[in-house]
């Protein structure tokens, strides 16, 4: 293993360290810094919005969310990179790891605040930040990462039975949830994150649904709009009819309507 330092102050880093991490932006926009004051450790970068690139990106509040986490990790992959998230092991990683397993994508690597002011690994992580020594932040590392590797070979292209099921982006129209919508196996599906957990209903086809209406719906990405206090989420049947569906903010019950 080894250990790893970060700090908003790097001038404060022991000068022998293995591992030094920064920020690429934010309000402590340190990684520029690292390579004159560390030039014989191994560096790492620090995203904290999804709009930036580099080698980790930084979960928790006021920075990153974990929704937005699967394209920023599917798009570090596209650049030839081997992205990592970091983010609290009781707080988000939880979240993250539900968000990736939605959005079809493989789980990156993991890097985990788990502070316990004891060295140690958090089985599943890569590096694990155990404490806050004042001045920087220490965490272990597994010994392999970060690795500097030559981009993988593209993925082969998915046969339609293998592809993964378009999501419509998120939303949240009632209080400390978030939601998602997704047509699989000719049926519409609500899909909501509260607690910590991932829940879902169907809305609508063949597998059941809590509105009333017959139809099956093909492979497609719902539209979602909050207009007022409803959650409107427009599809199309398999015939090409199409069908709009509404939940107000305060009920729970689906309303179905087919579009003229």
């Amino acid at each position: 293993m080894a250990t790893m330092y970060d700090s908003v102050d790097p001038t404060k880093i022991p000068k022998d360290a293995e591992i030094v991490a920064g920020y690429v932006g934010g309000h402590w926009p340190t990684y520029s810094r690292l390579p004159g004051l560390f030039p014989n450790a191994q560096l790492v970068s620090i995203a904290v919005n999804a709009s930036q690139d580099a080698m980790v990106l930084d979960v928790e509040v006021g920075d990153a969310t974990p929704d937005e986490a699967p394209a920023w990790v599917t798009r570090q992959r596209a650049r030839g990179g081997d992205p990592t998230i970091y983010c609290s092991r009781v707080s988000a990683w939880p979240d993250v790891k539900a968000a990736m397993a939605l959005a079809g994508v493989v789980p990156p690597h993991y890097w985990i605040a788990d502070y316990t002011d004891h060295e140690h690994l958090v089985p599943g992580s890569v590096a694990t930040q155990w404490t806050d020594a004042g001045p920087y932040d220490i965490s272990v590392t597994d010994g392999t990462w970060p690795a500097t590797k030559p981009p993988a070979p593209p993925a082969p292209t998915p046969t339609p039975s293998e592809a993964p099921v378009p999501v419509s982006p998120a939303v949240s129209f009632k209080l400390n949830q978030q939601d998602v919508f997704q047509v699989s196996g000719g049926t519409l599906w609500h899909k909501w994150l509260s607690g910590g957990s991932w829940h879902n209903e169907a809305v609508a086809g063949p597998q059941g649904g809590a509105a009333k209406a017959t139809a099956t719906f093909p492979d497609q990405t719902p539209q979602v709009a909050l207009i007022g206090n409803q959650c409107i989420v427009t599809v199309e049947d398999s015939n090409h009819g199409g069908w709009y569906f509404a939940q107000g903010t305060t009920t729970g019950t689906w309303g179905a309507n087919r579009l003229p």
